[in-house]
């Protein structure tokens, strides 16, 4: 088995980020039980682990970290975090970070 290097200047992106990205609930869980910044951003951009879970379609990754206090206002350089899902056609979870939105807001 080959092994890689990682240089000093390599930037890896946080475990929360990381799970969130590939739906794993229970390692989301787990990182936000250890009193994680639930908005930390991710080196190339300012996305968070909202807007990583949004654009790739994980409703229940978006309701855990919206449960946990993740901002859905937030957003990351180019855009709102509440176009992600709706450019990727994830309807149900722009729907629930609107909803969120509008209750944070009152």
């Amino acid at each position: 088995m080959e092994e890689t290097e990682s240089s000093p200047n390599q930037q890896v992106r946080p475990p929360l980020l990381t799970y969130s990205l590939i739906g794993d609930e229970e390692a989301v869980i787990r990182i936000l039980s250890q009193g994680i910044n639930v908005d930390q951003e991710d080196f190339a951009g300012g996305c968070t682990a909202l807007h990583l879970a949004s654009a790739s379609g994980h409703i229940n990754i978006v309701k855990i970290l919206l449960q946990h206090g993740a901002k859905p206002e937030k957003q990351d350089s180019s855009t709102l975090l509440i176009a992600w899902p709706t450019r990727r056609q994830h309807i149900i979870i722009a729907i629930a970070l609107s909803s969120s939105s509008a209750l944070q807001g009152s």
